[in-house]
Formats: structure tokens, sequence, C-alpha cells
């Protein structure tokens, strides 16, 4: 699941927020790790959850852990990730 940080403008994601710093958007996310859009767009916006090998990709293209960006589905700190 996404995991959400206080941003300049509130409460966000800190997918958003690091594709904000890296000036990526959906789409360009989506060619780099083959994530669909949609997928993409609802975890930016802290909406639905994603498999580990995808959200593994997404991290590696942003270059951060996965840990950084998103948190198990149970709450839990990824651990390693």
């Amino acid at each position: 699941m996404p995991r959400r940080v206080q941003g300049s403008e509130g409460l966000t994601t800190a997918l958003r927020l690091r594709m904000d710093e890296v000036g990526v958007g959906v789409h360009r996310l989506k060619a780099a790790t083959g994530v669909n859009h949609q997928t993409l767009a609802n975890l930016a916006n802290g909406q639905g959850g994603v498999e580990l090998r995808k959200a593994t990709r997404i991290a590696e293209a942003l270059e951060v852990r996965v840990g950084d960006l998103f948190l198990h589905k149970d709450g839990a700190e990824l651990v390693g990730g």
C-alpha cells in the first residue's frame, strides 16, 4: 500500500512526492516499469495496492528503496525493501 506522508500542500504519498522530485509523470513511469498507468495513478493518489515485484520496479526506476514508497498491506514496515 502507498506510504502516506506530509507534503508541502498537505497529506500525500511518498510515491507522488518522489515522482514530483524527479520530474516523472505516470506515463513515463509506466514506460520505465511496465506497470499499468492506472495502477500508478491510483498508487500515487494513495489508493489500492501493488505486488512486491511491481513495487520493486517502481522503486528502482525512482532510485529509492521499496520501503521508502510502500508499506505492507497491514500497515507494517517492509523489511529489507
